[in-house]
């Protein structure tokens, strides 16, 4: 049958942080069989042959592609519970190993055609109690599908499982409505606003790369605060033929404190 190859790209192979995040993400899958989750089939390093110059990842080919493609052609809500009910039994797998994914989003999540199969993938940044974690100038993440708890852990507060049941919420809250829980766009037009404002750019003049990077602060700043205290709109707002209980299930894989979320993927499941 075809498979995947996932190549690390030659700019990275100097970076040891970035090599290891790499061979992490296939040590962690190697490790988490389950009907939920991409199978892993072989991780090919110089190491392993003098021929070889690059770090490969063989894995498992799902012809369905990528639940982010999916979206783009339309999904009904019941397809939506049924993916959503596969990722938590992958999650709860990952999650009794000790692993939390961190990057719970549709490109993550790849399919069968026919939905039959649906499988959890991409674990190049998942936190292993046993591995160090590197996670470079932030949070590793997704900004779109981080937790508030991600952004800036409080003294002796870890990330756990339930930081990946927020991220399903998000992506469930896209399939459910087509629209994204919070405004990403509206957060990224008022930080890019006030770098005008700051550096008196006219609409038409490009910012330069300093002030870039300080306009991706700043997003990340506003997204923050947006994430840690505005609560989204009940998705029946945007989509009235949503059960009412879903909507439930959505809203609370969505609560800002972590403890008034599903404890486990198997509870969210159910």
């Amino acid at each position: 049958g075809k498979v995947v190859v996932k190549e690390l790209l030659d700019k990275w192979t100097s970076t040891p942080a970035v090599v290891q995040r790499f061979v992490n993400e296939a040590r962690t899958m190697f490790r988490l069989t389950h009907r939920n989750i991409v199978n892993i089939l072989a991780l090919l390093t110089p190491d392993d042959a003098p021929s070889l110059k690059q770090y490969y990842i063989v894995m498992q080919y799902m012809p369905g592609g990528s639940l982010e493609a999916r979206m783009r052609r339309g999904i009904t809500w019941e397809e939506s519970v049924k993916i959503a009910i596969e990722v938590c039994q992958g999650l709860g797998r990952a999650h009794a190993e000790g692993v939390v994914h961190r990057d719970i989003k549709p490109a993550n999540i790849l399919l069968s055609p026919d939905l039959s199969e649906v499988k959890i993938s991409d674990f190049g940044i998942a936190h292993l109690p046993d591995w160090k974690q590197t996670s470079g100038s932030m949070q590793p993440g997704t900004l779109l599908y981080m937790a508030p708890e991600s952004f800036g852990r409080t003294p002796g507060q870890e990330i756990d499982g339930r930081a990946d049941l927020y991220a399903l919420g998000v992506t469930l809250y896209q399939l459910l409505t087509g629209k994204e829980y919070l405004s990403f766009e509206e957060y990224s037009r008022k930080a890019e606003e006030e770098i005008r404002r700051k550096f008196r750019l006219a609409p038409d003049v490009e910012p330069s790369f300093d002030q870039q990077i300080q306009w991706q602060i700043l997003i990340q700043q506003y997204w923050k605060e947006a994430v840690c205290t505005v609560m989204p709109p009940d998705p029946r707002q945007h989509n009235a033929r949503i059960p009412v209980d879903l909507a439930e299930i959505v809203i609370t894989s969505l609560a800002k404190d972590p403890g008034k979320r599903y404890p486990k993927a198997e509870a969210m499941a159910e």
